[in-house]
């Protein structure tokens, strides 16, 4: 489902026929970019080794590792709650720890993390962040209690690195760790003078981390906002009403507010724009007051609090993200949880304990039964996207969906309920307020498969999408299907090909593979050679790099395109000469 097929489905990289170096490399380099996640796609790639693409073999291997997660999980609050509440006794201590991680694990809101495939990335990123969270409390502890902790320490940083290597998001340990120290440490040690270190540490930590993210990634990120319907600040400023929204759902997760998609949340254009973008922001502040007021009689509400945030503070960032996702809070959820354990306690304390265990006993209870439920509805695709369209009717993604099941159980034929359905939902997707062209995309290639008539109204609508929506990773696929489905015969207009491909290029110039894609079709399918040079030479000046100048050049000449090859070596001879230069 979803990014699933991009990142498992069609990934030839992670499709290890046999453990070979040259095929764990390709692995370990499957996700592209800088870092990469080399730890999560070699685990892939091994399940894909042993299981093949088996849906459910890879469903059980998140499952197995989230069984960990909630292990590592309460051997991390065992020695938080230790520190949190050092008059309780130890037994206290270890249930309340145990609670609290098994309702972390059991949590409706997990599904998502654990059953959606791509999410492995997720799950071992967590898996190391919290070993080298343990690791590091371990060695705090040491150090208040005079003994050395350098071993931890160097444990901490092993698995922070294998953390990043799986995912990204890991790079906040350091940001948990902080806040463990101002909720619960503070920064405390048997000497003066490591105290100081200490505190140093986290200064420069954090000066590093700012330069980093302001000086270098910010210039190098904002040009990825163009394939996005929102700034750098409206993302942030929406994030002011998606972050009350999630507390929300850890809260109440009833089925209705727990659906996958979420592509019609609309971005704040300002922070009244709409007023719950201000609504948000107050709440959120008042969260934080909370938070710092309770610091020194009720630290877990302190610890929940930051823990909330530090989950959110690179996904929430000015980055060219995705809106809304609900797996980003699978460590997220500790907040509420910590919150809601010294809650319990304060229950307790006021010899309230009958209420006190009847209310942990139903809210694990109820958990239970709404994860059932959940995962019941993610284990059958027709009951998903019947369910994903109930609970969220404008979402263009959950219609599309649902139509590809109608569509596919259809057979194509043409007189069958499910395909009359399909085409209906298909309909109705496209005309949902951000809709992107994939709707169209799919009813003009059905029908141009099937030998009907494209209704101009799908042509001039895609048209005008491609024109105006900015040009993201749904309307490059949207794009690529109907080349490919092109060049493999579907006899898809090539006037409504043309206009959008010149749209396409014009709008985004520095798209290599847009480039490629329109050469390529104007080449075997418009027999267009000047045309296609055109394209190709745009690719050369973009990808600048003379080894995949010459294999161009000999490709086009082997599959007996000379002409378009003629056309094309003057383009490269000056590139070279510039770059030579």
């Amino acid at each position: 489902m979803f990014d699933d097929y991009q990142a498992v489905v069609e990934n030839k990289s992670i499709m290890l026929k046999a453990v070979t170096l040259h095929g764990l490399w390709e692995a370990a380099h499957a996700y592209g970019g800088p870092i990469g996640r080399p730890v999560a796609t070699l685990s892939l790639a091994l399940g894909y080794w042993m299981h093949g693409m088996d849906p459910g073999a890879y469903k059980e291997g998140n499952l197995l590792l989230h069984a960990i997660n909630i292990v590592l999980v309460g051997l991390l609050l065992r020695r938080l709650v230790a520190l949190a509440w050092p008059t309780e006794s130890s037994r206290n201590q270890a249930v309340a720890s145990i609670l609290v991680a098994f309702s972390w694990g059991l949590h409706p809101l997990q599904v998502s993390a654990v059953l959606y495939v791509v999410q492995r990335m997720e799950l071992l990123g967590n898996l190391f962040l919290l070993l080298s969270l343990i690791a590091y409390v371990s060695a705090r502890t040491r150090q208040v209690a005079g003994e050395r902790g350098g071993v931890m320490f160097m444990l901490c940083s092993v698995f922070l690195v294998f953390g990043i290597l799986s995912k990204e998001n890991a790079a906040q340990m350091p940001v948990y760790a902080f806040v463990i120290e101002l909720a619960l440490m503070r920064f405390d040690a048997q000497n003066y003078r490591l105290r100081k270190i200490i505190r140093g540490a986290y200064g420069s930590i954090f000066a590093v981390g700012a330069v980093v993210f302001f000086g270098f990634l910010l210039p190098r990120i904002s040009g990825q906002f163009a394939m996005r319907d929102f700034t750098m600040w409206e993302r942030v400023m929406t994030q002011f009403r998606v972050l009350p929204e999630y507390i929300y759902w850890m809260v109440w997760p009833s089925p209705g507010n727990l659906t996958f998609y979420h592509d019609d949340v609309a971005p704040s254009h300002g922070i009244f724009q709409p007023p719950t973008t201000f609504i948000g922001l107050v709440f959120l502040g008042g969260v934080v007051l909370v938070g710092v007021l309770a610091r020194r009689k009720m630290p877990l509400v302190s610890l929940g609090v930051g823990f909330f945030f530090a989950s959110h503070l690179i996904t929430s960032a000015p980055l060219a993200l995705e809106l809304v996702f609900e797996h980003r809070n699978y460590l997220a959820l500790l907040g509420p949880l910590l919150v809601a354990a010294e809650l319990v306690r304060c229950l307790i304390s006021s010899r309230k304990q009958t209420v006190a265990v009847v209310l942990v006993g139903a809210c694990i209870v109820g958990l239970a039964f709404a994860t059932f439920l959940r995962s019941s509805v993610w284990g059958n695709p027709a009951l998903f996207a019947n369910s994903a369209v109930i609970d969220n009717k404008n979402s263009s993604r959950a219609s599309y969906e649902l139509a590809s099941i109608y569509m596919e159980r259809s057979g194509g034929e043409v007189d069958s309920v499910n395909y009359t359905l399909a085409m209906a939902e298909l309909a109705r997707a496209s005309a949902l307020p951000r809709s992107s062209p994939l709707p169209e995309q799919a009813m003009i290639l059905i029908n141009a498969k099937a030998g009907r008539p494209v209704n101009p109204e799908w042509q001039a609508r895609i048209v005008q999408k491609f024109e105006t929506r900015p040009l993201g990773p749904q309307e490059f696929s949207a794009f690529y299907a109907l080349h490919s489905e092109r060049m493999d015969g579907t006899p898809v207009s090539d006037q409504l090909l043309k206009t959008i491909s010149e749209i396409y290029v014009r709008r985004q110039p520095g798209l290599l593979d847009a480039h490629l894609l329109y050469a390529d079709y104007a080449g075997r399918v418009l027999h267009d050679p000047r045309l296609a040079s055109r394209e190709y030479c745009a690719a050369v000046r973009i990808k600048k790099d003379l080894a995949y100048d010459e294999h161009l050049i000999a490709s086009l000449v082997e599959q007996g395109r000379v002409e378009e090859a003629r056309l094309l070596a003057p383009c490269i001879a000056r590139e070279n000469a510039l770059v030579t230069q």
